[in-house]
């Protein structure tokens, strides 16, 4: 499929998604807003990731930060915030665009990608200050790129 193709149906409402072909009614809102501290806070590894989130100064830069990826005609809801992190993490991935994805091959291709190109993200190896994080707001990702690998290999993610 070229990318001609995917914006094409992108604009017919075909496909969703703001930089990858997913489908058009996929539900992401488990990653936007404070439904992303809830699902960081249940692992020991990310709630630090969790906690500093939590902080105002934190959460207005990520909010800020995320922003630039959501489509300015949308609220920012949950829904908006949850395609865009996970297309913020897609895309420090290098994960292919040309490919029609559902949500589980979508999440199979972040893993996979996570294990071959983990160096496009942070992973402090100290305590999280909330000074790193706002140095580094793609840390948040990282949490996401374990709990996402953790989720698929348990099979969790359903949708």
């Amino acid at each position: 499929m070229t990318l001609g193709e995917i914006r094409t149906k992108q604009v017919l409402g075909e496909l969703g998604g703001y930089y990858y072909a997913l489908p058009a009614d996929v539900d992401i809102s488990w990653l936007g807003g404070v439904q992303l501290v809830k699902w960081l806070a249940t692992d020991p590894v990310t709630a630090p990731i969790a906690n500093a989130l939590t902080e105002l100064p934190v959460w207005l830069a990520w909010q800020q930060w995320l922003a630039r990826d959501i489509d300015p005609d949308a609220t920012g809801d949950e829904a908006g915030q949850g395609l865009a992190t996970i297309e913020r993490l897609a895309r420090l991935l290098a994960v292919d665009k040309l490919q029609e994805y559902d949500l589980m091959t979508f999440v199979a291709a972040i893993v996979a990608a996570g294990r071959t190109n983990r160096q496009a993200l942070p992973t402090p190896t100290h305590h999280l200050t909330r000074t790193y994080i706002l140095a580094n707001l793609d840390v948040v990702l990282t949490g996401v790129l374990y709990l996402l690998s953790k989720s698929e290999k348990t099979s969790r993610i359903n949708k």
